[in-house]
């Protein structure tokens, strides 16, 4: 991002055009603002790792992120959570109208030929999750 926002926003549509989904990683740190919102076409805002670690029941942080949330589903853009380490993590960010997330509660890093087998797997319906209360949510 930064002076080629031009050139960036004509590649992502056509990236968009051929199918592809596009994701604002790291949202709300970084390079990655509101700002962006207006200029760059996504599908997908990753809210940063930064705001689901200070999640606490009526702190700035769940404000912050509820108002991503309304502003995302607005805009026809879906939200998944980064860095998601706890079931209290997992409960407030539900509470708050966010259901997609990924972090270490759900799968640690995995390398490309676990990745492969993960997909395919599930494109089998082969795949059975780990823990049902965790299935499918964040």
């Amino acid at each position: 991002m930064g002076r080629g926002d031009q050139v960036i926003q004509q590649a992502i549509r056509a990236l968009r055009a051929d199918g592809i989904r596009v994701a604002l990683d790291d949202f709300g740190t970084g390079f990655a603002s509101l700002t962006h919102l207006l200029t760059v076409p996504v599908d997908v805002i990753k809210i940063d790792k930064l705001f689901v670690d200070h999640l606490e029941p009526d702190g700035v942080s769940v404000t912050i992120v509820e108002g991503l949330i309304r502003t995302a589903k607005k805009m026809g853009i879906r939200i998944v959570a980064e860095g998601i380490e706890t079931e209290e993590q997992v409960e407030q960010l539900r509470a708050i109208g966010c259901t997609l997330g990924q972090g270490y509660i759900f799968s640690p890093a995995v390398n490309r030929d676990t990745t492969t087998a993960l997909l395919l797997e599930h494109a089998q319906g082969i795949l059975r999750p780990r823990n049902t209360a965790r299935s499918g949510v964040a």
